[in-house]
């Protein structure tokens, strides 16, 4: 943030670095989102109860075990075949932590 004093927005590798940028915002006597918005990954309980509250992406944490299980085993039984990409629907939870910008 120090580096980058016009940015507006950050997207965090998941929930708890984004918990993290929001107390460095605030140390920085940032606020949040009115000078940055942040969004997180993962979607944790903790994300509803901070203030603000944390915008995040939600997976389904079981599917993807489900998956990656099926996936695991169909290696093992072939291990000469190269498997395709596997996406993953996803759903943006929109809290206190975002706002539209407008440059």
């Amino acid at each position: 943030l120090t580096h980058q004093p016009q940015l507006t927005a950050l997207f965090a590798y998941n929930d708890l670095m984004a918990l993290g940028a929001m107390r460095a915002c605030r140390d920085m006597g940032l606020d949040i989102p009115e000078h940055v918005s942040i969004i997180g990954f993962d979607d944790i309980h903790l994300t509803s109860i901070v203030s603000p509250s944390l915008s995040s992406v939600r997976v389904d944490k079981y599917m993807i075990g489900t998956k990656a299980m099926t996936r695991l085993l169909e290696m093992v039984a072939r291990p000469d075949t190269i498997f395709p990409w596997q996406e993953m629907p996803v759903e943006l939870v929109l809290r206190e932590s975002t706002c539209l910008t407008f440059s």
